[in-house]
């Protein structure tokens, strides 16, 4: 009787738990989680000053924005490359934007957990967690052959690839020169883009084609008309 007195405080404590997991009502819970739909993370390459002893510098960072919070809303913010986290609410942004420099040569995952504010019936509850990944720097985009290729995504400024070698770099250019990989780096099918050239030349010109179709229409049709006349004079004359 003891036993089964424990299991069943365990498991009534265990159900109430589940059901308490949010303080909010229902119809709280439905209005955050409409709100919290519209709060995203998004960057963009800003210019920076930056003063040093030769003096100022312009230099390139990533302005990390979060966008459209609300009182009910604080967000914390971690990445994978440092120990750094930063916490936002409300009171810190300007018409619902908050946002923050990043400046690192490395690839770096964000994660923004949004949490409930003070201001809610259900505060410091984790309503949405959002991903955010800022591109690396490129090596390789100032050198002498990038200036030659621009379009190549292995030359482009900032990536989200690997780091490659030098040696595997090069491959990758001689690839693309010769035609083996597309700009994106990707293996180019030779039958497929013979058959593109074909479609694109049809595609170019095919005014030209109908016209010429439809030539050799008109003139078929004449001789086949002129043949079936000449069968149909033949019969009457019993040849």
């Amino acid at each position: 009787m003891k036993k089964l007195l424990i299991f069943l405080g365990i498991f009534f404590s265990f159900t109430i738990n589940v059901n308490a997991a949010s303080l909010c009502s229902y119809k709280e819970q439905v209005e955050l989680n409409q709100k919290a739909a519209n709060v995203k993370a998004n960057y963009e390459v800003a210019t920076i000053t930056e003063q040093f002893e030769d003096g100022p510098v312009d230099i390139e960072v990533f302005r990390i924005s979060i966008i459209n919070m609300t009182e009910d809303f604080y967000v914390e913010v971690s990445n994978n490359v440092d120990k750094t986290r930063w916490d936002f609410d409300y009171d810190d942004t300007a018409d619902g934007i908050v946002s923050f420099d990043w400046n690192s040569e490395e690839m770096t995952a964000f994660t923004f957990k949004v949490y409930t504010s003070s201001k809610t019936g259900c505060p410091d509850e984790v309503i949405k967690t959002i991903p955010l990944t800022t591109p690396r720097y490129n090596q390789y985009s100032n050198t002498a052959i990038c200036e030659e290729i621009p379009e190549f995504s292995l030359c482009q400024k900032y990536v989200t690839t690997k780091e490659i070698s030098q040696e595997d770099f090069l491959e990758k250019v001689d690839e693309y020169r010769t035609g083996e990989i597309d700009k994106n780096g990707e293996e180019i099918n030779k039958n497929q883009g013979f058959l593109n050239n074909v479609l694109n030349f049809i595609k170019d010109y095919k005014w030209i084609f109908v016209s010429v179709l439809l030539v050799c229409f008109l003139i078929g049709g004449y001789f086949a008309v002129k043949k079936i006349k000449k069968i149909r004079n033949q019969r009457k004359m019993g040849l």
